[in-house]
Formats: C-alpha cells, sequence, structure tokens
C-alpha cells in the first residue's frame, strides 16, 4: 500500500511552508505602521494602475528627472496590487500583499532546493525566517520579494537549460522590477563558473580548442553554439532587451534605468547628497553578527566543499559566486542584505547537497546514535541547551525585527494635512515640503498638488543642482536669507513644515508674503505669494 504522504510530499512540504511563512510575516504586519514611507507611493501607484493603466507621465516631481522621463520601474508589481488595493483599503491591502509575497518567495526558495535534490529544504526555510534582516526588508512593502522569487525560478530555468521559459521570464522581470540586471549577472555568472569547470576537468580537449580559436573568429568556434550556459545567457539579454524595448515606457526606459540603476544603484551620491539610509554600507563585523544564522551554515559548508572539491557541481559554485556577488554589494550599500543572505543560504544548501552523500547522512546519524547511548547525560544537556537557545534568540530577535517595523510611518500621518491641502489648492499647485521622505505619504493622500523631491533625493540632484541646494538648504534651516528667491525657483504656492524642522519654521514665517494657513500636530501649512511679482 503506498503512502500518501510520499506521494504528495512536495506539494504537502510547500503548502506546510507558505502557512508558517505567512504567518509570520503576517505577525510582523499586523500593526498600522510602515516601516518605510515609500510603501504610501507603491499603494498610490497600485491604486492609479487600477485606474488607468500603466502611469506613463509623472506630474507629481515636475523638477526631477521622473518629472522629465518617468517610467513605472514596478508596473507588473503595481498591477498584481490591484486586487488587494482595490478590494479594501489600499494600506490594508498593500500590506497584505506584502504578507503574500514573502511568504511565496520562502516557498519558492523551499521548492528550488527541492528540485536540486536537497534533503529537508523547508529547514532552510526556517532558516531564512530566522535571518532578521532578511524578514525586515521583506516586511517592507515594496517589490524586492517578488523579484527574489522571480530570480529563484529564473536561475532554475537556467541550471536546466530551458531556453524559451527563460527568454519570456527575462521580459516579465523587465517588467516587475527595475533591478532585474541581477538575473543578466546570474546567467553570466553561470556561463563563467561553467566554462571555468570545463576547462579545468577538460584541460587537454580546451588546449586544442584554443588552439582552433586563434585560427578563426570567435562565432566560428567548434561548439560554441551548443554551448548550454552560453545559450542560456544569451535568452536572459535577449529577454531583457526585448523587455526594455517591448515595454509601455519605451522609450523613456533608457534614460530612466541610467538614473535609476547606474547613477543611483551603482555610482551614488551618497557622499555628495544626503539619500536614504539603506544606500550607506554595511560593516563587516555587523553584517556576519546579524546574519550568523546563515553564515555559519555557509561556512561549513564551503570547508566541506574545499576538501570535496570533485563532488561539486558548477551550479553550487554559482550560487557561491552569487552569494559574494551579493555581499560585495551589500558591504557598499545595505539594502542589497535581501539579495545577500538568501543567496548565502541557497549557496550554503546546495554544496551540502552536492558534498554530502547517504553514506555520509548515515555517518552522521550513528555518530549520534553512539554519543546518546555512551555519553547520554552530555548528550542531553547540548539537545536542551540548542532547544532552549535557538528559540530564545530568533523569538529575541523577532521582537526587535517587529520593534523595528513599528517604528516608521503610522497609516494616518500627513492625511488631515494633505486632505486640507487636496481641498484648498489648484490642481498642479507646487508644494515646497521640507523633507524628501514627505512624499510618498503627501502623494498617497493628495494627488492634487506637485511636489519638490520624492523617492530619492538624487533625482531632483540629477535633474537641476541649483534647485537641490536651493530647497536643501532651505529645509535644514541653514538658507536665511532671500527665500523668496528659493520660493520662486519652484514657482511654489503652499509651504508645508514639519514640526522636526523648526530652523526651517522660523526662517519661513517671516518672509514677505507667507501666511499659516493650517496647523496640526504634525505640520504647518503656509500659503505664499511673492509681493514683489504683484
Amino acid at each position: 500500500m503506498t503512502n500518501p504522504w510520499r506521494e504528495h510530499a512536495t506539494v504537502l512540504t510547500l503548502f506546510a511552508t507558505f502557512i508558517v511563512a505567512f504567518g509570520v510575516f503576517f505577525a510582523l504586519q499586523s500593526n498600522p505602521i510602515f516601516a518605510d514611507p515609500d510603501s504610501f507611493y507603491h499603494a498610490r501607484l497600485g491604486v492609479l494602475t487600477a485606474e488607468q493603466g500603466a502611469v506613463r507621465e509623472f506630474p507629481w516631481l515636475p523638477y526631477t528627472t521622473l518629472g522629465q522621463h518617468y517610467i513605472d520601474q514596478h508596473w507588473l508589481y503595481h498591477a498584481l496590487l490591484v486586487p488587494f488595493v482595490t478590494l479594501m483599503d489600499p494600506l490594508v491591502g498593500i500590506k497584505l500583499a506584502t504578507v503574500f509575497f514573502a511568504a511565496l518567495l520562502i516557498t519558492t526558495a523551499v521548492w528550488f532546493l527541492i528540485r536540486y535534490g536537497v534533503k529537508h529544504a523547508w529547514a532552510w526555510g526556517l532558516v531564512l525566517l530566522a535571518a532578521t534582516p532578511f524578514t525586515f526588508r521583506m516586511s517592507l512593502a515594496k517589490a524586492p520579494s517578488l523579484s527574489l522569487a522571480t530570480l529563484i525560478l529564473g536561475i532554475f530555468l537556467i541550471f536546466n537549460g530551458k531556453r524559451i521559459a527563460s527568454f519570456f521570464l527575462a521580459w516579465f522581470f523587465v517588467l516587475l522590477y527595475g533591478g532585474f540586471f541581477v538575473l543578466v549577472a546570474a546567467a553570466g555568472i553561470y556561463l563563467a563558473v561553467s566554462m571555468a569547470f570545463d576547462l579545468i576537468q577538460h584541460w587537454w580537449n580546451w588546449r586544442t580548442r584554443m588552439t582552433d580559436a586563434l585560427h578563426a573568429p570567435w562565432w566560428k568556434w567548434r561548439g560554441l553554439k551548443k554551448y548550454r550556459p552560453l545559450q542560456m545567457f544569451l535568452c536572459v539579454l535577449a529577454g531583457v532587451g526585448v523587455g526594455t524595448v517591448a515595454n509601455p515606457f519605451f522609450p523613456n526606459t533608457f534614460n530612466f534605468l541610467w538614473e535609476q540603476a547606474i547613477q543611483i544603484g551603482v555610482v551614488n551620491y551618497r557622499n555628495v547628497i544626503g539619500v536614504g539610509g539603506e544606500w550607506y554600507p554595511y560593516k563587516v563585523a555587523e553584517f556576519i553578527g546579524n546574519n550568523v544564522v546563515v553564515i555559519v551554515p555557509f561556512v561549513i559548508a564551503f570547508v566541506l566543499a574545499l576538501v570535496r572539491v570533485r563532488r561539486t557541481t558548477s551550479r553550487s559554485w554559482t550560487m557561491v559566486v552569487l552569494a559574494a556577488f551579493f555581499t560585495a554589494f551589500t558591504l557598499k550599500s545595505r539594502r542589497y542584505v535581501e539579495y545577500a543572505v538568501p543567496f548565502i543560504a541557497l549557496a550554503a544548501a546546495t554544496l551540502l547537497a552536492d558534498v554530502l552523500d547517504r553514506h555520509d547522512w548515515q555517518t552522521i546519524k550513528s555518530f549520534l546514535r553512539e554519543a546518546w547511548q555512551r555519553r547520554r547525560s552530555v548528550t542531553v544537556l547540548v539537545a536542551l541547551y540548542v532547544i532552549v537557545s535557538v528559540p530564545y534568540i530568533i523569538a529575541r530577535d523577532q521582537r526587535t525585527n517587529y520593534r523595528n517595523l513599528t517604528s516608521g510611518v503610522n497609516a494616518t500621518h500627513f492625511q488631515a494635512s494633505a486632505t486640507w491641502l487636496a481641498e484648498h489648492s489648484q490642481k498642479g499647485d507646487v508644494v515646497f515640503h521640507s523633507d524628501w521622505d514627505d512624499f510618498p505619504v503627501l502623494f498617497y493622500y493628495d494627488t492634487t498638488n506637485a511636489y519638490i523631491a520624492g523617492l530619492d533625493p538624487t533625482f531632483l540632484y540629477r535633474q537641476d543642482q541649483e534647485r537641490y541646494w536651493a530647497w536643501a538648504k532651505t529645509t535644514l534651516g541653514e538658507r536665511r536669507e532671500n527665500l523668496a528667491e528659493a520660493f520662486d525657483l519652484f514657482k511654489t504656492k503652499w509651504i508645508l513644515v514639519e514640526k522636526d524642522h523648526t530652523a526651517m519654521n522660523v526662517n519661513v514665517r517671516t518672509v514677505p508674503g507667507v501666511m499659516l494657513a493650517y496647523e496640526d500636530t504634525e505640520v504647518w501649512i503656509y500659503s505664499w505669494h511673492n509681493p514683489a511679482a504683484q
């Protein structure tokens, strides 16, 4: 008689993984706080996408590069948000979507490991849930969980030589998330690692091929067209190319991706202007301490892989190189921890699957059985220590995680003031606001007005440095004179000052033509008409 558990083990494991992950992320989201104000922007874009389809213009930030050549780099993410933000309150909906997509990511990672042949793959799902920097990032109401799930699926297709599927997935990725370059990087790394493996394992063959190559152009090299890793790289590259052109935002895709992917993602202006905290470096000691739950098994797996290197494959070493690649980016900008942590875990799991066979697992079981029989008291103490300490540490870290997630922006922040602004202003009136991260919340509650800077101050700095410094020095309280000139630069109608910007408020209220129009516990709102222009 067949065992129904064994027949449906994979489905049941994935279902259980999804339920557990959903529960963990639901608990982390069970509050009215958003740790990242950008969540308000995504919620509003989801609503706008439901109402009008793709948002091709962005008049709400007219003085930034976004106002000149905007694309919705998260278009398919916002499309996927539509049922969540239309069937319920948009802010509740985006929280539920965040929980669903994060649980889907954990399930995708476990599915990948099952298909790779990793034993007890569900345990690695628990490891990821225990990595608090990772669960924190996945709990932000943004697109990275879907991006990671797509990347893992893409790597699976690349490993298994699914050319057409890889092409279409790369196309999908471009429309889903602006960080689609990671899939190209994964395909390129797989190609490089595969070539290195082939070079080492078939050295004499390669010598002959290289000799032939010196006497022929590269497109005539023997076996090149049939080399599967190269085919996969070209399919992914083609999918990305088509996705960039066959895109509702073409031709703005090139300008925007230059700004977002290169100028902000790689170059970054954190040493010139004040940018978001996620763009600053992650200290090595802090990174190791915060992610020990994945680093320890990776170190063990890596050492075993060096000892038994002949058992390893190009696929597991691809995961190792990807883990190193994302870790290097994380040490440059801490936001990339959302990629580094899962790939460190996946690299550890795939390496262990390569180097440990059934005999090794039997040896480990025999060792544990012998330890139980010979030193029962010591074994019990060690087991009790692990059983008690590990859950305690995980629970402690998750409590800290929850506190961090509840120290952000309340769902009702700016609701009263932004609603008042929308009711008392004309469409397109410019609001001179006191910080760039005010924009997403103001935009969520008030799409009538236009604003100065938002999502990243680099967009304003790259478009017009004079305007950027006029705005920045005014908001910091450093500019005390000629404020009317700064307001004129932006054709300002309203000035919104958060109550923690006291220096700015002192300077603003003395400017001729400025009148207090609204005040609550969060902000002052001034109307402004330049007397010199009358």
